[in-house]
């Protein structure tokens, strides 16, 4: 956080500054204004909390609840309720062998059939939380990108590009480090627009250990930079769910995405740069 905090901070001004620049706002203050007239004319349109979104809101607190905490107080039990009394099965010696019968995936369609099936409690209508015309609404092709944007990273993987990159990063061990960490930020930043953040650290992460051990520098540093140069990402809609949701409005395109989204993968990339040479010897003491 000592480092974190204040990089994405001044990440966010630079990104602000940019856009602002680029997609300049025609009325300046007084759409501003507007924009909070708006906002408070929605909100008092909108009313007290009604029933059925007193319910969705507990559905989602649930779910939520459950992928966060739920090897702690849902899971486990669940697994022994599913392996005693649905598939029939014996308890085995060792607790820790029954299988995962309960995941990410299971409370995720539990969450959705709960909105299908529970009543809204609308004294209008008599209809569950969710129905189908409804759902066919929902914009599906975000997640469907976003699902090929893992799929997509498995695929590396599988087919042993990550292995090559690990391959081609080694070959780097003589230049200067700081054209090392140059490179290798880039690598991670193209690797972030085409794959999800999480799969590429993971690539990443074990070739940027090793290579550090080599050039005998302190791993915190490579380490330390690409997982944050795995968030950014900011050309493409596939490269993270934000930029999904962003694009699936309609609002904006492609291009304009691509066009300030890689000029701000540059300027992250630098200040990242200006803040591992400055900063992170600093708070941790380290030889970057």
């Amino acid at each position: 956080m000592i480092f974190g905090l204040p990089f994405t901070t001044v990440l966010l001004v630079i990104c602000w500054q940019l856009l602002i620049r680029m997609f300049p706002f025609d009325k300046g203050v007084e759409a501003g204004a507007q924009s909070h007239i708006q906002i408070k004319n929605e909100l008092e349109r909108l009313g007290p909390i009604s029933p059925p979104e007193r319910r969705v809101m507990w559905i989602f607190g649930i779910v939520i609840l459950a992928w966060v905490s739920g090897s702690l107080i849902c899971y486990k039990p669940f697994n022994i309720w599913v392996h005693t009394h649905l598939a029939g099965l014996p308890l085995p010696e060792n607790m820790d062998k029954v299988p995962g019968y309960c995941s990410d995936t299971v409370v995720a369609l539990i969450g959705a059939l709960l909105f299908f099936t529970m009543p809204s409690g609308s004294k209008l209508e008599k209809t569950t939380l969710l129905d189908w015309p409804t759902a066919v609404k929902i914009p599906w092709g975000v997640l469907i990108l976003f699902g090929g944007g893992l799929a997509l990273a498995k695929g590396f993987d599988l087919s042993g590009l990550a292995l090559w990159f690990g391959e081609v990063l080694k070959a780097l061990g003589n230049l200067p480090h700081v054209l090392i960490l140059f490179v290798v930020l880039i690598v991670v930043v193209v690797l972030s627009e085409v794959a999800s953040n999480i799969a590429t650290a993971s690539m990443m992460m074990p070739v940027l250990a090793a290579l550090a051990g080599s050039l005998g520098a302190h791993p915190f540093g490579l380490l330390m930079s690409a997982t944050l140069a795995a968030s950014f990402g900011f050309g493409l809609p596939i490269a993270t769910a934000p930029n999904s949701i962003v694009y699936a409005t309609g609002h904006m395109s492609t291009r304009d995405m691509a066009r300030a989204g890689f000029l701000l993968d540059i300027l992250a990339i630098l200040l990242l740069l200006v803040f591992v040479y400055g900063l992170l010897p600093i708070v941790w003491g380290i030889k970057v």
